[in-house]
């Protein structure tokens, strides 16, 4: 077990993410990140200073391992990690790496519908953009390689998944009535899972491929946080 340990976060820890190849991690908190090698835990590169941007949604790696995304609220920061600088900001609300050509893409509302962008991860130029004719919108989510946009429809009862690379209609999942609280992919992308809001909270898992229902469906009293290993087929719910 390697412990990674720093006197210099100032406040806790709120976010872990690990490059593709799991050579290297960040630890973020609210102020600072650090880029740490993964097999001794010292630091790389970094502390990067974050007080500036506000609070850290969400993060990952580029493909290749030498930029790291940060997702604030309404923004997105690329850092280059040999650098040590921040490469360039992007707007938007939520962000991928597209990992079979690095490019970025977001998701921006627009008279209640989905506009998709596309960035060059090179410079943070602006690629030419896709609308999506989707409202009644109730949560959006990427897939980690970036290949598929979920989008959980209010009062259909109905998630769509939009494959980015073809263009073609979306899948639909059609699940029972609730009102959507997240959704989550698995590491690999072949999994869709979506929590409810309403108590008795529900987890319902697909397979992409398929749009089958995976037999996997638990009551939950509490608002549950739910990790996909990226290792193996097994959730952590706490």
């Amino acid at each position: 077990m390697v412990e990674f340990t720093s006197e210099h976060h100032k406040d806790r820890v709120q976010h872990m993410v690990f490059s593709l190849n799991e050579s290297t991690f960040a630890s973020i908190s609210p102020q600072t990140m650090y880029v740490c090698d993964s097999e001794t835990g010292h630091c790389i590169s970094g502390p990067f200073e974050l007080y500036n941007y506000g609070e850290v949604y969400n993060a990952c790696f580029s493909p290749d391992g030498k930029h790291i995304l940060l997702e604030f609220l309404s923004i997105a920061v690329v850092w280059d990690i040999e650098m040590g600088e921040e490469q360039f900001q992007i707007e938007g609300h939520h962000f991928a790496f597209i990992h079979h050509d690095g490019r970025i893409v977001s998701t921006h509302w627009v008279d209640g519908r989905i506009l998709v962008k596309f960035w060059d991860s090179s410079n943070g130029a602006l690629i030419p953009n896709r609308l999506l004719e989707v409202n009644d919108v109730a949560v959006t989510q990427f897939s980690p390689d970036g290949r598929f946009l979920a989008i959980g429809r209010k009062s259909e009862d109905v998630i769509e998944l939009w494959n980015l690379e073809d263009g073609k209609d979306p899948r639909q999942f059609a699940y029972p009535p609730g009102k959507l609280s997240s959704l989550h992919f698995s590491p690999t992308s072949d999994t869709l899972m979506a929590v409810f809001k309403e108590e008795p909270r529900h987890i319902y898992l697909w397979r992409c491929d398929t749009q089958e229902m995976v037999p996997f469906s638990h009551d939950f009293d509490y608002d549950p946080h739910v990790v996909h290993s990226p290792l193996t087929n097994y959730l952590f719910i706490r």
